[in-house]
């Protein structure tokens, strides 16, 4: 959906910039609006603009709001050109940091220094992420956190990407799942290996009386991972559906989900690179039970 000019100016939407500017002016109070043409989704969907808000309170507008911004843009809108508001698709990151400190360089003790950069991260989430086409760069996350204190000496980080899922219980679920980044891939045959770790993993469900999780095999399928009661695993299925690593594509088949705790079944997905980039509708967001920071002592 394209234009050769904006008319916002003139309180008419023309190009999708035209949108996002008028109901950024009308609704200030939004925390981030993106308008994007049809010709962007998958399938494209000519004549159409999407609209995408996040609220200033909770994560999606209400029936009121979303039926506020319609009724403002009629007669604003192009002859022929509909919009549809689609909820903003939020994927969740979590953080694993390390750093190593020297403690003749500072005068607070590890976990001091752990606090302060668990705020940080937060901080960062809060003030650099949280908006549409706004990228997770891992290396600029990791220079703040190492500005925190002068004893920090080095530091690693890791991030997986995290869909929360809503399944329906004692019945079979069936899930679309597109990250829009490329997942790292394990060698094949990777779960036979000790000390290895899948790509995807879920938070664990119940099917059948037992605790069970998704893994991934490195191959493209994904295998549902039963606990035994001597606390071992095995593979009870390995047909639950498939990854495509370099689209972030994941296709979750008619998975059998009795019960989940904490109200959601979670999806984590390790990215192949270390910047994460939302698409289209898509927010990164960080939440604190989502970030985990540990250090070690080191002397220089």
């Amino acid at each position: 959906f394209n234009a050769p000019r904006s008319y916002s100016a003139q309180e008419r939407a023309v190009t999708a910039t035209d949108y996002a500017t008028l109901i950024g002016q009308q609704f200030p109070h939004f925390k981030s609006i993106r308008a994007y043409g049809g010709e962007e989704e998958s399938p494209p969907q000519f004549g159409k603009v999407f609209v995408t808000i996040r609220p200033q309170a909770g994560e999606v507008l209400s029936q009121s709001e979303r039926n506020r911004v319609i009724t403002f843009l009629k007669g604003r809108s192009v002859v022929g050109i509909s919009t549809e508001i689609k909820d903003p698709n939020y994927v969740y990151v979590k953080v694993n940091y390390n750093f190593a400190y020297d403690p003749n360089k500072t005068s607070r003790t590890g976990g001091a220094i752990t606090d302060i950069i668990q705020d940080e991260i937060l901080s960062f989430s809060d003030n650099d992420l949280g908006k549409f086409n706004t990228k997770l760069r891992s290396s600029r996350l990791v220079r703040r956190l190492e500005e925190q204190d002068q004893s920090i000496l080095s530091s690693t980080i890791e991030l997986s990407m995290i869909k929360r899922l809503t399944p329906r219980l004692r019945t079979t679920n069936s899930f679309n799942i597109n990250y829009n980044n490329s997942i790292y891939r394990p060698d094949a045959g990777h779960q036979t290996h000790a000390g290895h770790t899948s790509s995807i993993t879920s938070s664990f469900f119940t099917i059948g009386g037992r605790q069970a999780r998704l893994v991934d095999d490195g191959s493209g399928s994904l295998n549902v991972q039963a606990t035994k009661s001597d606390g071992s695993t095995e593979i009870i299925n390995r047909d639950a559906g498939t990854v495509d690593y370099d689209t972030g594509v994941v296709i979750i088949n008619k998975l059998q989900i009795d019960d989940i705790s904490n109200g959601f079944f979670s999806i984590h997905a390790k990215p192949s690179n270390d910047d994460i980039t939302p698409a289209t509708n898509q927010i990164l967001l960080i939440y604190g039970k989502d970030v985990t920071v540990s250090y070690r002592v080191e002397r220089e």
